[in-house]
């Protein structure tokens, strides 16, 4: 008899996972939203952007590592991973801690740049992408073990915990950034105690076989950095232009709309994760492999374009949900449906891009790094209102969508 493909039970759990999280994201942007002025919320919003940029490129080395454990578990039934944890454990903790010490050299300059009268946000920040890299290594491991109960946790439990402490923030009248992005560090305590809670029973106490050697995993994850930094650019990089283009009650008003926007991605990330460590393959894809992905690629497809449509029918009761604004003004209205429209695209891309990058044909995927740097580059000479940045962005994630379609056929000309 044959099984049973578990494809779609497993992404839909994590779907739920990040249906609870975007709840709580909603939960953390409305209390924030209004706990905070407009011109503080532009600049969180701001900083979180630039967080993100450093965030998401980090996700090379987690799907190098998510590559590494697949491969270990498939050949050699997972006996490298206790020397793999213990070895990146103890690198990640070194790196997170030169994060601080750079925040700490550079806090008064940083300070300055992004406007804060407090260098605390600063700090807190800082203390963001380096403790990621610990969720990384742990993403990696439950991905790769194809773990998906203990990644869906995961997943939930930051948005969940942050939008619970920025809510006691508010009770207790902490109208601050700072404690904003201090609930959104203990989310990641809360999100690392769960992944190791889930590991702990995975993996065995002693290493049987060495670890997987450094060199290859860095090796992918350096090739894969370029690609993941265009791809975060493309995602995140309107709010920090809007920033240094707009004034700042324009710029947080724009921040309220394009937050609400960009979160058309998030409901089919899921379905890259469970595509990942299932079509890990050096060679040609194999026809489950490809059907695989056209499953995937139907489900994305199909939810980006229900929440297009959401953004676009509702889009003044998301705002006042959200953010509590009453009647929000057309601009906004525009602004929040042209960003929904503008990272529709990205969805299509990032499946594609999980699925080369799972495979290893990672230059595939290369023109992604000209269309940031060229989106980038368009934005010194079409700024003059969000109208236009917007527009532009429709644009530039289009033609990404356009170059990286073939990839959904190319193997199959080869048969």
């Amino acid at each position: 008899m044959k099984r049973k493909d578990p494809f779609e039970s497993q992404s839909l759990m994590l779907i739920a996972a990040a249906m609870v999280g975007h709840v709580g994201n909603y939960a953390y942007h409305l209390i924030t939203g209004r706990l905070l002025s407009t011109t503080e919320y532009g600049l969180l919003m701001a900083l979180f952007g630039l967080i993100n940029i450093l965030l998401i490129p980090m996700s090379a080395l987690g799907l190098a590592l998510t590559r590494t454990v697949a491969v270990d578990i498939h050949q050699q039934n997972g006996s490298g991973l206790p020397a793999l944890t213990r070895n990146w454990a103890r690198g990640m903790i070194l790196c997170a801690g030169g994060f601080i010490l750079f925040a700490w050299m550079f806090a008064r300059p940083l300070q300055t740049a992004l406007g804060f009268n407090r260098v605390a946000p600063i700090l807190l920040a800082a203390c963001i992408p380096g403790f990621n890299l610990l969720l990384t290594l742990c993403g990696a491991l439950l991905q790769g073990l194809q773990q998906f109960k203990g990644l869906a946790l995961r997943g939930s439990m930051l948005f969940v915990i942050r939008a619970l402490l920025v809510s006691a923030c508010l009770l207790l009248g902490w109208r601050a950034a700072g404690w904003a992005l201090l609930a959104h560090l203990l989310g990641m305590c809360g999100a690392f105690a769960v992944s190791v809670g889930f590991l702990w029973s995975k993996i065995p106490k002693t290493p049987t076989r060495p670890a997987p050697s450094t060199t290859p995993i860095l090796y992918q994850a350096l090739k894969a950095f370029p690609i993941l930094l265009a791809f975060s650019t493309l995602m995140t990089a309107d709010v920090i232009l809007a920033r240094s283009y707009f004034p700042p009650d324009l710029s947080g008003r724009f921040a309220q709309a394009a937050t609400l926007g960009r979160m058309i991605l998030w409901l089919p990330l899921p379905i890259a994760q469970v595509l990942f460590p299932k079509v890990v393959r050096e060679n040609d894809a194999t026809p489950a492999q490809r059907k695989t992905l056209r499953k995937a690629m139907g489900y994305t497809v199909g939810m980006v374009v229900a929440a297009t449509a959401v953004a676009w029918i509702v889009p003044s009761l998301a705002l006042r949900i959200v953010f509590g604004i009453a009647n929000a003004p057309a601009e906004q209205i525009f602004w929040f449906r042209g960003v929904a429209l503008a990272m529709a695209p990205l969805g299509p891309v990032y499946l594609l891009m999980q699925y080369e990058l799972a495979r290893g044909k990672i230059q595939r995927m290369l023109p992604l790094c000209l269309f940031a740097p060229a989106f980038l580059t368009a934005s010194l000479f079409f700024h003059e209102s969000p109208r236009q940045l917007i527009l532009l962005l429709m644009f530039t994630n289009l033609l990404a969508l356009i170059s990286a379609l073939p990839q959904l056929f190319r193997d199959e000309s080869r048969h």
